[in-house]
């Protein structure tokens, strides 16, 4: 009830503050989904909570160093809708989230490409909220290996390459690494969200209820 009563506040926000009105029967499908969210987050964090600590660390979301904002990026694909959902989370050097971010686009049925696009748009981000020192951490291997490549990249996605590594070597504050998925749920789980959602949505200083729980067993772990 209270994961369905918060989807109704959202709406009801949507409505007074965008002039957009959501369909009702979507608030109880996003709510379902949520709950399931979180109570797998419970389920995850009960299981690691009887492993051994040093397991569990190495397993787990790391803060960057001061002055370093860590953004996760993922992507999620629909084979069928042909649509790509994109999950991005900012977090700074206490673990707390400045940003989330729920994109989509449609029209793309090829994997890594949707991760490159995914990337890309965690780019943008920063560059729109001047973040100077940034690492981007991800968990598509091909993606971030074929932007650390010097080799020419000539795969269908090999533009959208180009130009990720155009961006970073003309920021030296900006790098790019590659993490396990255990240590990029967030990001994964937003990218999940993403695909449900009908257009864009950014939550600035707060985040959405699917990853709340997740945030906060990071944070925790890490601290």
């Amino acid at each position: 009830m209270a994961v369905a009563f918060r989807k109704v506040w959202f709406r009801r926000n949507d409505y007074v503050f965008e002039k957009r009105l959501s369909c009702p029967t979507r608030i109880l499908k996003t709510a379902k989904e949520c709950l399931e969210e979180f109570q797998q987050s419970q389920r995850i964090q009960k299981k690691e909570g009887q492993t051994p600590r040093s397991n569990l660390m190495q397993k787990t979301w790391k803060k960057p160093t001061r002055g370093i904002v860590k953004v996760n990026w993922d992507a999620s694909l629909d084979q069928r809708k042909k649509r790509t959902g994109v999950g991005i989370i900012v977090r700074d050097e206490e673990g707390e989230a400045l940003v989330a971010v729920c994109d989509q686009r449609q029209h793309v049925q090829n994997p890594t490409v949707t991760e490159g696009y995914a990337l890309w748009k965690a780019m943008e981000l920063c560059n729109e909220l001047n973040i100077q020192k940034v690492i981007f951490e991800g968990d598509a291997k091909a993606v971030i290996l074929a932007v650390l490549s010097n080799e020419e990249d000539l795969s269908v996605g090999g533009s959208l390459i180009e130009d990720i590594r155009f961006v970073l070597a003309n920021r030296p504050d900006w790098s790019i690494q590659f993490a396990y998925r255990e240590l990029n749920n967030v990001a994964h789980v937003l990218a999940k969200e993403a695909l449900s959602l009908e257009e864009k949505k950014v939550w600035i200083e707060e985040v959405p209820a699917c990853i709340a729980a997740c945030l906060e067993k990071e944070k925790y772990c890490t601290g």
